[in-house]
């Protein structure tokens, strides 16, 4: 998907991405967005995991993946991805507390 900056589909992309922001609490300078090809999104979180309490955590999401769950490398320069949220993300409610 290749999105000009200006574009409708890149502003609704974009208000998604703040949307999703809002919803797990950061604002939306959490964000950022490459346009590519390929279209990718990185939403930093204020959560840490008890699996790694020393990394950050990071929402994710690509045009070919979909959403993903991932932690900074030590150095902070790279993302590894723990978990892809799968193809049915809008059947899984219970993937947001208190929604």
């Amino acid at each position: 998907m290749e999105l000009d900056g200006h574009d409708r589909a890149a502003r609704g992309l974009r208000r998604y991405l703040t949307l999703v922001a809002e919803a797990t609490g950061v604002g939306a300078e959490a964000c950022f967005v490459q346009l590519g090809p390929p279209v990718e999104a990185y939403l930093a979180l204020d959560h840490r995991l008890s699996s790694h309490p020393d990394r950050d955590v990071a929402l994710l999401w690509d045009e070919e993946h979909g959403w993903a769950l991932g932690i900074e490398t030590h150095g902070g320069a790279d993302v590894t991805v723990l978990s892809y949220v799968g193809e049915h993300v809008l059947r899984h409610r219970t993937m947001w507390p208190n929604t």
